[in-house]
């Protein structure tokens, strides 16, 4: 146990209640009782009702018992004496009992006036009874009626605050506030010169004058905090960029001063929180246009959050950061409306992406806000140009430096002055020493605990945070203002910004002073901190942070989260060196990503070591999971339905939710491939169930996503609907643009089944815009291929041909031309779009969680039709479009007796949405032909039946006529029906 001025060592203690304290080492408990330092205030009632009244009395012990709250003491039920008690067993308790002490007394001398008398005693003991007695002592050994005394239990406990000496116990002020007398490194950042300089540029910028104005300060000390308030700005009307304390995220400082300003604000003004869009379709039913959502820079939000808590991160995807920079955008718009002014403190720290979209707004002329750029040189290169202007350092930062130095130091004298001149003189730089240790030695250790706590959580924890870091040691926040207050004036920390410390920092000389264990508590209560921000979903999970706590055998649920964030991004993988992880978790995460990067060699290599190199409670579940996506990825419905269930079994209780969602989903994909949609449904809802109470969005959307896609398959577009809608919740919440996408190109899939042919050609053309606005090029064409196809339905025949020709190389492109000439009644100049490849095509490697942009129809309808095999959805659609074409076209018969093949396939005619068409077609050529080879009534009926069977698994009313009267396909199946008085 580390001794510490009276304190114990830090995170070893827990006060349970006024006299005991819990004292957990190597997790084992132990109760002790303690002493604790006991104030007793006894005011003498009787005089004061002659003298004022009560109402004086109650304000002063209403006041003293505040004191007592804010410091964390306990509070007596008795009146007469007032009985406070206050902990020693933490690391902060010592200053935060002195400095209650200190207002106690300052208090009584307020309401002396109204007093009569009052006597204050401190007294350590392990009961009150004992504290009650000192004091009753106190009061009949002194005839005084006021009294400020201390026990010499009392002062030997705060011996390291005061110095006593011979003194008769009466009350005197902490030591440390003497030693600094008047001194007050704050005065050293008063730029009078700089000040006056900065306003009168914002007056000229807002006279038409320069966009960008950038002062050269020099080197010397300076504060953004105390400068803007010299030159006038008001808190609306400022936004603060410090370069000093930028973090290692995209766009800081932007990122973290915008979230500030934002949070800090009452009445969203430029960004609606949340704020999203809604399409009310054709089906009749309300879900949300995840297109139309993105499209809107207001629903970046997410992607700023996203970035927000990417702590660790080192980066995000690059979607994610187009969103953070449309809402950032949209954010300084509305400042700028408001006539905002961002002041940038040390530009050329700022992050590459900060610097970027600044330089862009400023050459661009996007948006209004004025910019005033300070510095110890000249403007960064990016944000020269005719908006900027240049004011030199001999004219913008030539304060009295001398002078400046001579009124911080105040009265000190001797060897206090020099140490304080030492830093002083270190913070402009015209030191060699940092000053750190000398100025530490003049406070209480726990301004060395606390700047510590600064240096442990620099560039990582908001203020806010920070405050509640510290305050799992102990510390309140008067107790935190006071200590911020001492180190600020000897010049450890700025007096006006944040909390980072000032530079120069010298760290060793820090825990020097406060003890290696110590500091290695620090270190582990921060480690602590940071995991319960993480469970609170402040910070993202990430192999950084992973690798910042560390792996523990008793959180699984923090290492496989890390694990999988990483290479679940919407981009490609980041190539990190998995050298600081285990063995067993280097194996789960080389596997995944290769995987996820659709390398099969490296996949089947790394999944090969796994089962030799994953170890732990969940090895067996683990091991069964990578084979069976690695099944999955090659086409193996069997040993990938096999694997997740072996999976699901060797799980256990307690497994983390991400091994468990994600093999159900894996489940209920493998049983999709299979054919086994029931199945496959129950399992995809668990996996989503599971996603929801464990608040993984990832999960959540992709197993809702799959659960849409069975949906779809066998017909029940109402419900593939909703599904959908719920994957695209977390699409948003994720800012998964890549997911979002699919979700959309999904739902216009719907709209074609629907009929509702212009809808889904206007989905599609926002699909487009938006995959080119993100990056995802392969969406862009796929999007733009099904809105020609879209067209073609809706009658736009001339567009949609001239679209589809342009694309002529791609696969699906000449089916929908192929079929477009279909729909113009050309069945021999479709012949010429619907020949079959010369070489059959290999199954692509496909991991469960990739998209297949490539084919809407293998990414659909290949999750279950053809599922070993390469393009078998869109081969079937150009056969039965060809057959029907060469029938048309020749009058072949042959070609109705394959088309009637072509559907009697018991699997296909299932779950295939066009089976019901290919039987139509094949009635409509027999109806052309002279000697039909099959029954034409035989093969409208099978048709017809199919259109029932789909239909009846649509539950909105609205959507089911559509779906049979808007379709194009199953609108003259019904005439045909009505014809043969099938209806």
């Amino acid at each position: 146990m580390v001794k510490q001025k009276g304190n114990s060592s830090i995170g070893v203690f827990q006060r349970i209640d006024s006299s005991t304290i819990l004292f957990t080492s190597e997790k084992k408990e132990y109760r002790m009782e303690c002493p604790m330092l006991y104030c007793c205030i006894a005011i003498d009632y009787l005089s004061q009702l002659e003298r004022s009244g009560v109402r004086e009395v109650g304000a002063f012990v209403e006041d003293l018992r505040s004191i007592a709250s804010a410091f964390g003491g306990t509070i007596a039920n008795r009146k007469n004496p007032l009985v406070l008690g206050y902990p020693l067993t933490g690391s902060f308790d010592g200053l935060q009992v002195v400095e209650a002490l200190r207002r106690s007394v300052a208090s009584t001398a307020r309401h002396k006036a109204f007093l009569r008398g009052v006597v204050i005693s401190a007294h350590q003991a392990e009961a009150a009874e004992e504290a009650l007695a000192f004091n009753t002592m106190i009061r009949y050994r002194d005839s005084a009626a006021f009294a400020c005394v201390l026990s010499t239990e009392a002062k030997s406990a705060l011996s390291a605050y005061f110095a006593f000496g011979d003194t008769d116990g009466s009350w005197i002020e902490p030591e440390f506030a003497h030693v600094l007398a008047d001194a007050n490194a704050g005065r050293l950042f008063e730029r009078p010169r700089l000040a006056e300089t900065m306003a009168r540029a914002i007056a000229k910028a807002e006279r038409d004058g320069p966009r960008l104005v950038h002062l050269e300060a020099g080197h010397r000390a300076r504060s953004t905090g105390a400068l803007t308030a010299a030159a006038g700005l008001t808190q609306d009307r400022f936004l603060v960029l410090s370069g000093i304390k930028t973090r290692p995220l995209p766009f800081s400082p932007l990122l973290e001063t915008i979230a500030a300003a934002r949070d800090s604000t009452t009445s969203q003004d430029t960004v609606q929180a949340g704020s999203t869009r809604s399409g009310y379709t054709e089906t009749g039913e309300s879900s949300p246009d995840i297109t139309a959502t993105v499209q809107s820079d207001y629903a970046a939000e997410s992607a700023f959050d996203f970035v927000l808590a990417s702590s660790f991160a080192e980066g995000a995807p690059d979607s994610v950061s187009r969103g953070c920079a449309s809402y950032i955008g949209r954010w300084l718009d509305g400042f700028g409306d408001r006539g905002g002014v961002v002041v940038c403190d040390a530009p050329e720290r700022f992050s590459a992406e900060a610097l970027s979209l600044i330089a862009d707004r400023l050459s661009s002329g996007r948006g209004t806000e004025r910019y005033l750029s300070l510095s110890d040189d000249t403007v960064p290169e990016a944000w020269t140009g005719s908006w900027a202007a240049r004011v030199p350092v001999e004219l913008a930062g030539a304060d009295d430096w001398p002078s400046s130095v001579e009124a911080a130091l105040g009265s000190t004298t001797g060897a206090i002055r020099e140490t304080l001149k030492t830093r002083f003189s270190a913070i402009s730089g015209e030191s060699g020493s940092s000053g750190t240790a000398q100025a530490l030695k003049l406070l209480p250790t726990e301004a060395a605990l606390y700047l510590y706590g600064i240096h442990l959580s620099d560039q990582v924890l908001s203020e806010a945070e920070f405050s509640e870091y510290m305050l799992g040691f102990g510390l309140k926040p008067e107790g935190e203002a006071l200590i911020r207050s001492v180190l600020a004036r000897v010049g450890l920390i700025a007096p006006y910004d944040s909390h980072g410390p000032l530079e120069p920092l010298d760290a060793p000389a820090i825990i020097k002073i406060i003890g290696q264990s110590v500091a290695a508590e620090m270190e582990r209560g921060f480690s602590e901190f940071l995991k319960r921000l993480y469970r609170s979903g402040r910070i993202r999970p990430s192999l950084g942070f992973l690798h910042r706590v560390g792996e523990q055998p008793d959180e699984e649920r923090i290492v496989y989260e890390c694990l999988f964030e990483d290479v679940l991004r919407p981009d490609n993988p980041r190539v990190v060196d998995p050298g600081f992880l285990s063995a067993s978790s280097a194996c789960v995460y080389r596997f995944w990503s290769a995987l996820m990067a659709a390398d099969r060699p490296s996949s089947e290599a790394a999944a090969a070591a796994a089962e030799e190199r994953v170890a732990g409670p969940r090895s067996l579940a683990v091991k069964a999971l990578v084979r069976a996506e690695l099944a999955y990825a090659t086409g193996d419905a069997d040993r990938a339905s096999k694997g997740s269930r072996e999976a699901l079994l060797a799980l256990g209780r307690g497994a983390p939710p991400k091994l468990e969602a994600r093999s159900q989903r894996m489940m209920g994909l493998a049983s999709l491939a299979l054919g086994k949609h029931t199945e496959a449904a129950d399992y995809l809802t668990n996996a989503q169930e599971m996603a929801e109470t464990a608040g993984d969005e990832y999960e959540r959307m992709m197993a809702a996503y799959a659960k849409a896609l069975v949906e779809f398959l066998v017909g029940a577009l109402g419900r593939a609907v909703k599904a959908a809608a719920c994957a695209a919740e977390s699409a948003s919440r994720l800012f998964r643009i890549d997911m979002a996408l699919g979700i959309e190109a999904l739902r216009g899939r719907i709209d074609l089944e629907l009929g509702a042919y212009d809808e889904a050609a206007r989905r599609f053309s926002l699909l487009a815009e938006q995959a080119t606005r993100y990056g995802i090029h392969q969406a862009t064409q796929r999007a733009s291929i099904w809105r020609s196809r879209a067209l073609a339905y809706a009658g736009e025949f001339d567009t949609a041909a001239s679209d589809l020709e342009a694309e002529a190389s791609d696969d699906e492109a000449r089916v929908f031309r192929g079929e477009l000439d279909i729909l113009r009644g050309r069945p021999r100049d479709a012949r010429i779009w619907l020949d079959a490849p010369a070489d059959p095509l290999v199954r692509p490697f496909g991991p469960p969680d990739s998209f297949e942009w490539s084919s809407l129809f293998s990414e659909i309808e290949g999750r279950s039709i053809g599922f070993d095999s390469a393009d078998a959805p869109l081969a079937e659609l150009r056969t039965a479009l060809a057959l029907f074409a060469q029938g048309l076209d020749e009058r072949n018969p042959d070609c109705a007796v394959e088309l009637h093949a072509l559907t009697r396939a018991e699997r296909a005619s299932r779950i295939n949405p066009g089976m019901g068409t290919y039987s139509f077609f094949c009635y409509l050529l027999e109806e052309r032909l002279s000697e039909p080879p099959v029954d034409k009534q035989t093969v409208l009926s099978r048709a017809f039946k199919i259109l029932q069977q789909r239909a009846g698994r649509i539950e909105d009313r609205a959507q089911r006529a559509l779906y049979m009267e808007k379709n194009a396909w199953n609108k003259r199946l019904l005439e045909a029906a009505r014809t043969h008085k099938f209806i």
